[in-house]
C-alpha cells in the first residue's frame, strides 16, 4: 500500500482488482463498501504516484499484465460500480501505461523481457482492447486485435483468472473493426525507466529490432543488467535476455544474486572487469543516459561504470548502441577507462549456436542464426562459446534446453574498446 517504506509494484493493483470485485459483489453494507472503495483509491494513488510519466514498467512486459493491466481492471470495476461517475480516461499517465505494452512488442508473442519478465507473453487481448477504447487509442486496439490472430491466443485462456474470462465475455465489444496490422512502432524511448526500443521498419518485424536499458540495480524484480541489450532479426532472437526460472525460497532473499545465475550481469549481454560483475542496489546505476532517432539511425548511449563496485576498477565505460536503418546493421561499442590493466570479458547470451568463421588477435566473425556477428578490440582478444543448459520449465518452454554464452576476452590496458557489428 506504499505505507511502510517498501516500493509498490504489481501486487498493489493486482490484489485490489480482486478485492474490489469481492467487496462490490458480496458486501451488503453500503458503508463498508464505500470505505473499502475509498481505501482502494488511496492505495491505487500510491501505485500511480511512483509510476513514471512515460508509462514505463520496470517489471517488464509479462509483469505489466498484473501492473498496468490490473490497474485498468480496478478503473473499469469502479467505473461500472459508479455508472461512470469516476472517470480517469483523460489522464495522460493512464494512456501511457497502456502504450507501454505496444512499445515493448517485438513480433508474434515476443516482447522485451527485462527483469523477471518472460520473453514470450500473451497479454489479455480483450482487456487490452477495452483499455485502448477507454483511453481512445486506436493503436492499442489494433495491437489487441492482432493478439487474437496469434495461434497462442486461445491456448492462453487456460491461464486466465475468472474475472478476466467473465469480463471478456460480457464487457468486450466487437474487435473486428480493429483487425489490421499491429502498430509495431519504429522507435520509443522511456526516460523514466531508461529503456529504448527501435526497429528497422515500422509495422513489420523484418530486419533488426533493438532494445537497451539503463536504469539501476534495485528495480522491481531486478536483474543486475544496467546497459544490457536484446537483439532480434526478422522476428527471431539473436541476443536475448534469459528471464528467470521458477521462483524458489531464495528468489527474493539476500541470496538472490548469489545462487541464481540468470539475474547476474555475467549472464546478460554485458562486460565483466577483472572478473567483477555488477552489484545490486539503487546506487549501482547508469549515468549520462541519452537516446535519439533521426529516422535513419536510432541511438542510445550511457555510462555503465556506476553499476560496478569499486573493486572492478571502472572509472568509466561508455556503451553506445546504434541501429542504422540505411544499411540494415546494428553496432554496439564499449569504451572504458580503468584504474589499471586488467582482463575484460564481454558476454553475449544467444539461442543461436555460434559458428565461428574467422578469428585473430584484433577481432573476428561468426554467425548467430541469420545474423553475421563481427567484433574488434583495441587489445588482444579471444573468443569462445559455452553451452548454458536449461532445465526449468519456465525457461525451456521459451528457449528449449540450452542457450549459448559467447565470451570476448580482452587483455586490456587502462583504456580499451570492444565494438561489435551485426548484419
Amino acid at each position: 500500500m506504499g505505507k511502510t517504506g517498501w516500493g509498490v509494484n504489481n501486487w498493489n493493483p493486482w490484489i485490489l482488482s480482486n478485492l474490489l470485485v469481492c467487496v462490490l459483489t458480496i458486501e451488503r453494507s453500503d458503508r463498508l463498501r464505500a470505505l473499502c472503495v475509498r481505501k482502494a483509491l488511496v492505495t491505487l494513488d500510491a501505485f500511480t504516484d511512483v509510476y513514471p510519466a512515460d508509462g514505463g514498467c520496470d517489471e517488464g512486459a509479462s509483469y505489466w499484465a498484473r501492473a498496468g493491466a490490473s490497474l485498468f481492471e480496478c478503473i473499469e470495476i469502479i467505473s461500472l460500480a459508479t455508472e461512470g461517475a469516476l472517470d480517469w480516461s483523460s489522464e495522460p499517465l493512464i494512456a501511457e501505461i497502456a502504450r507501454y505494452i505496444v512499445r515493448m512488442h517485438i513480433s508474434d508473442d515476443r516482447y522485451v523481457n527485462f527483469a523477471d519478465g518472460a520473453a514470450r507473453v500473451t497479454p489479455s487481448a480483450e482487456l487490452l482492447y477495452r483499455y485502448g477504447r477507454y483511453v481512445g487509442d486506436n493503436d492499442i486496439c489494433a495491437h489487441a486485435a492482432y493478439i487474437t490472430s496469434l495461434p497462442v491466443h486461445r491456448s492462453a485462456w487456460v491461464e486466465r483468472d475468472l474475472t478476466r474470462i467473465m469480463s471478456a465475455f460480457f464487457l468486450t465489444p466487437d474487435m473486428s473493426a480493429a483487425l489490421n496490422s499491429p502498430p509495431m512502432p519504429v522507435y520509443s524511448f522511456l526516460p523514466g525507466i531508461e529503456v529504448m526500443t527501435a526497429r528497422e521498419h515500422a509495422g513489420r518485424d523484418e530486419g533488426f529490432f533493438l532494445a537497451i536499458k539503463g536504469g539501476h540495480n534495485e528495480e522491481s524484480h531486478n536483474h543486475n543488467d544496467v546497459g544490457t541489450v536484446i537483439v532480434y532479426k526478422d522476428g527471431l532472437p539473436v541476443l536475448c535476455d534469459i528471464g528467470i526460472g521458477t521462483y524458489t525460497k531464495d528468489t527474493f532473499t539476500s541470496r538472490r544474486y548469489e545462487v541464481i545465475s540468470e539475474v547476474q550481469s555475467r549472464y546478460h549481454n554485458l562486460p565483466v572487469f577483472g572478473g567483477v560483475q555488477q552489484s545490486p542496489g539503487r546506487n549501482f546505476c547508469a549515468r549520462n543516459v541519452s537516446s535519439s532517432d533521426d529516422e535513419g539511425t536510432a541511438q542510445f548511449a550511457l555510462d555503465i561504470a556506476g553499476a560496478y563496485p569499486e573493486e572492478a576498477g571502472v572509472k568509466s565505460c561508455m556503451r553506445r548502441a546504434a541501429l542504422d536503418r540505411g544499411n540494415g546493421s546494428l553496432r554496439i561499442t564499449d569504451r572504458w577507462e580503468l584504474d589499471g590493466a586488467r582482463e575484460v570479458t564481454e558476454y553475449f547470451i544467444t539461442p543461436c549456436e555460434p559458428e565461428f568463421k574467422t578469428q585473430s588477435p584484433s577481432g573476428g566473425m561468426m554467425t548467430l542464426g541469420s545474423a553475421l556477428f563481427e567484433w574488434h578490440a583495441s587489445a588482444p582478444v579471444s573468443a569462445s562459446a559455452e553451452i548454458h543448459k536449461l532445465d526449468d520449465p519456465h525457461l525451456t518452454e521459451v528457449w528449449g534446453d540450452r542457450l549459448w554464452r559467447v565470451a570476448l576476452t580482452v587483455q586490456s590496458g587502462a583504456e580499451g574498446e570492444v565494438g561489435i557489428t551485426l548484419k
